[in-house]
């Protein structure tokens, strides 16, 4: 099974893979619930912008870092690190003027 080597390639792109299936995923059932809940784009914009989403989905790495610490597989539990950290440094540079502007 690819996801259980211990590499830190195979950590770095399942922590590279994961947050963007994560979002893509959140996005389509914030999509379903605005669709069938019959929510204004308003409070919908309020409550999950697309920034919220893209942050909790590289949280989700954080699971993925855990399942890695159980099975001690240091190399793909690093490689996971740096994904999330690549992908931290991404979303602050994307995000950046829309969360400074505010202050």
């Amino acid at each position: 099974m690819f996801y259980r080597k211990n590499s830190v390639i195979t950590g770095l792109l399942i922590g590279l893979a994961l947050p963007v299936v994560f979002y893509a995923l959140l996005l389509t059932i914030l999509e379903a619930i605005d669709a069938n809940a019959g929510f204004t784009q308003v409070q919908l914009a309020t409550a999950l912008k697309p920034r919220t989403l893209a942050l909790v989905a590289i949280c989700f790495d954080i699971l993925t870092m855990q399942y890695y610490r159980k099975l001690k597989a240091e190399e793909s539990m690093r490689g996971v690190f740096i994904a999330v950290g690549i992908s931290a440094l991404l979303w602050i540079l994307r995000y950046a003027s829309e969360i400074f502007d505010k202050l």
